[in-house]
């Protein structure tokens, strides 16, 4: 049995070549496997015996695996460099007879990204194994520690650090440890690759019996599949369309197992996809992992045309296809078209691999896209107007942008058979804006995440009731009134909501009901009695699709016969019009809040306050309007500022967004009579401060909210919820670590059941 008792990291003490490591209590026969990683070459002794070196140095970084058979008791290795230097390590002790002999090393010393090169010196086993991995990189940045960036194989991180101790060198690495139950080839493949000199290498040891060394290496799907190295933010970061290729699928959401179609219009020119899966696999330069690249037919598809709604459509032939592996992770995928003869032609689309439905409530988090709201602001393609086809985003959405202020564009249905040109044209809409970055910062953290579409939710309005916590986030504008049920049918069997969005579930769309994959979403925008795409005013003949809050009796003849403002699920009232561009702000009043525990506001002295994030209030803006009566009574703040509007504020039916006020803006959190517990950030883009992948932009080295992303983790956890790889260090400075939000705060804590701190409305 390759049964480990124990491990000791270890570092090299300031500017030594020579120093010890005291191993206590080790088992007489054990076998001590020491693995080191940094500038310098390492041997390790005990007693004047050295460790049998497994591996040599590849460049002028080492990663290094040496073993030896121990007598037994306390034990002190003593480790020599060839020179002062930057070195960290790891003593594995196996139980004697548990780790067999030594197979192979294998190693990548490339300087590029190792996933983008292929398979090199792979490490292969006849049977199961123990494999040991380990790399070095150097790194550019003098200060942001970059943790769990993903090594392969990988079973269980040991050691994951930055080390910049001696002359200003600077290092980051890892150490793992894994099992492989079956013969096979292994390449060591790492998520870090900056430029310079980089090396990761992997070792293996027999394990006849099987036994995994850790009895539950991932804790879930989501942390086993960021253990794995991503693709280099580069080759998908910030693509959004071309006037020289574009196309969709024929779904929005696939199960595992099912083909994606996608209808590529290429200029009857060669081309490729390239599909990737976003998560975290590397945070800084990763964010996603590259799963296929298909190859597409050369095809020059036809025009698009414009329907009896006036909306733009095309109907185009399937021209590459991608078959989902049952295995297959679900999230979102990101898939850019790329043409064979120029890589610059290259546009994205995006899908969603949904997951199964649990047959009984889970603790696990359920995560919808926004894709209704994508659809309802795309732009892309244009018949009678100017900018033909791929040329331009003229086609007509559900507002009168293109071209401006044109009111003859403006549709009563969209399509999702055609390109979506939303992360270009409106790009505070896209995916790409908000949801990514909050996507990114969760699967760091290892949270166990379930992937749902509008579309897959509208199909089954049980999803969001079989979960613990059901996620809004983005700009989640449009909504249909299934939607709408599947989360207060959720909130009152005891889910706890989380809105990290606004300007949500402002408009109620529908679909026909022969439209069974929910291709053309239905808004005539009712309650704004304004004239078309063809100059006329028209209202829904089959079902009212104006505001959801909307509380006329008569509207161009059209009543709302089912109010439901988006304060009865959320909490919050839709007020400020975008664009807002505005700093978040907590003061001292707040810091005994249970969110901000573990933060510097909690520190805060009297009078005092803290700025977050820039930018991260906003696109648009919510608040507890305090005298509308679906606002639920038991609902506390969190954080709390005035906001002044001129001419950006929204009215009380949703038909008007010009008008002034001083509003109170805060984040809040209120009781369900079932006990549920529902947040609403008030603002799309909190996410802004948890994550550098934002705003369609990976900044290796931006800025980023170290209590943003401690408070997000305080919440998740007060939301039934936990960080299964909690994150090390990854603010800009390497003192702040985030915290471990156990245990979780009660809503009493919150002051949800008697009035605390002031707060409760």
């Amino acid at each position: 049995m390759a049964q480990l008792n124990n491990s000791t990291k270890f570092s090299a003490p300031g500017d030594q070549a020579s120093f010890s490591v005291t191993v206590p209590a080790v088992a007489a026969g054990a076998k001590l496997v020491c693995v080191t990683y940094g500038g310098a070459v390492v041997t390790a002794a005990i007693g004047g015996n050295n460790f049998t070196k497994r591996t040599t140095s590849l460049s002028s970084l080492e990663v290094a695996c040496q073993d030896i058979v121990a007598t037994g008791g306390e034990t002190t290795v003593d480790i020599t460099l060839n020179g002062p230097s930057n070195i960290d390590g790891v003593i594995f002790e196996f139980a004697a007879g548990s780790l067999g002999a030594f197979i192979a090393g294998s190693a990548n010393a490339d300087a590029l990204d190792a996933q983008q090169q292929g398979t090199t010196n792979g490490l292969t086993t006849t049977g199961s194994a123990v494999i040991f991995s380990a790399f070095t990189s150097i790194d550019s940045n003098t200060a942001a520690a970059r943790r769990w960036w993903g090594l392969e194989p990988l079973g269980k991180v040991v050691w994951n650090g930055h080390n910049n101790n001696v002359g200003n060198e600077k290092f980051w690495g890892q150490i793992g440890v894994s099992d492989v139950a079956a013969a096979g080839t292994y390449t060591p493949l790492s998520a870090r690759a900056l430029g310079g000199s980089y090396q990761a290498a992997s070792w293996a040891y027999a394990d006849s019996s099987g036994i995994p060394t850790y009895s539950n290496i991932y804790p879930n799907a989501i942390a086993a599949e960021n253990s794995l190295p991503g693709s280099a933010s580069a080759t998908w970061v910030g693509v959004t369309t071309n006037a020289n290729i574009a196309g969709y699928t024929d779904k929005v959401s696939y199960a595992p197992g099912e083909t994606v179609n996608f209808k590529v219009d290429s200029n009857n020119v060669g081309f490729t996809i390239e599909i990737n899966r976003v998560g975290y696999y590397g945070y800084l330069n990763k964010g996603a992992k590259r799963k296929a690249v298909v190859t597409g037919s050369p095809a020059a598809q036809s025009a698009p045309t414009i329907d009896s709604y006036g909306g733009t459509v095309c109907s185009w032939s399937t021209t590459a296809t991608w078959s989902i592996p049952t295995t297959e992770t679900p999230g979102v995928y990101i898939a850019n078209m790329r043409r064979s003869d120029n890589s610059a032609f290259v546009a994205s689309l995006l899908f969603v691999v949904r997951s199964t439905v649990p047959s009984s409530k889970t603790n696990k988090i359920m995560m919808k896209t926004s894709d209704f709201t994508w659809h309802a602001y795309n732009l892309w393609g244009g018949t009678s107007e100017a900018g033909v086809g791929l040329s331009g985003y003229t086609g007509r959405n559900l507002y009168r942008q293109a071209p401006a202020g044109n009111v003859n564009t403006r549709a009563f249905a969209v399509s999702s058979d055609r390109p979506m040109s939303t992360a270009a044209s409106q790009s505070q809409t896209s995916f790409e804006d908000s949801e990514l970055p909050l996507i990114s910062f969760l699967e760091a953290n290892g949270y166990d995440i379930d992937y749902y579409s509008c579309v897959d939710i509208d199909k089954d309005p049980t999803i969001p009731s079989k979960y613990k916590l059901a996620v809004s986030s983005g700009h989640d504008e449009y909504w249909t009134l299934n939607m709408m049920n599947a989360f207060l049918d959720a909130r009152d069997s005891g889910t706890n909501l989380a809105f990290f969005s606004s300007n949500t579930a402002l408009w109620h769309v529908r679909f026909d009901p022969s439209d069974t994959e929910r291709r053309k979403m239905i808004c005539y925008k009712d309650s704004h009695d304004q004239v078309g795409y063809d100059g006329t005013t028209k209202y829904d003949p089959v079902a009212y699709t104006g505001t959801w809050r909307d509380s006329r009796t008569n509207v161009g003849g059209v009543n709302n016969p089912l109010r439901l403002p988006e304060s009865a699920l959320q909490g919050q009232w839709f007020i400020a019009n975008g664009p807002q561009q505005r700093t978040m702000v907590v003061t001292d009043a707040y810091k005994n809040v249970p969110i901000w525990r573990n933060t510097s506001v909690a520190a805060l002295g009297v009078g005092g306050s803290q700025s977050l994030f820039p930018n991260s209030l906003g696109y648009e803006l919510d608040y507890v309007k305090r005298d509308e009566a679906t606002t639920p009574k038991n609902i506390a703040l969190l954080n709390d500022q005035d906001i002044t509007l001129t001419g950006q504020a929204a009215n009380d039916n949703g038909d008007s967004y010009t008008g002034n006020g001083t509003f109170k803006f805060g984040m809040s959190l209120y009781r369900a009579p079932s006990g549920a517990l529902v947040f609403c950030a008030g603002t799309w883009r909190w996410s802004w401060g948890v994550s550098r992948l934002r705003a369609n932009d990976a900044d290796l080295n931006g800025a980023i909210d170290i209590t943003m992303q401690q408070a997000t983790l305080n919440l998740f956890q007060d939301l039934g919820v936990a960080p299964a790889t909690l994150l090390g260090t990854v603010s800009n400075n390497d003192a702040t670590p985030l915290v471990d939000p156990a245990p979780a705060k009660t809503a009493e804590d919150y002051g949800l059941s008697i009035s605390r701190w002031g707060m409760t409305i």
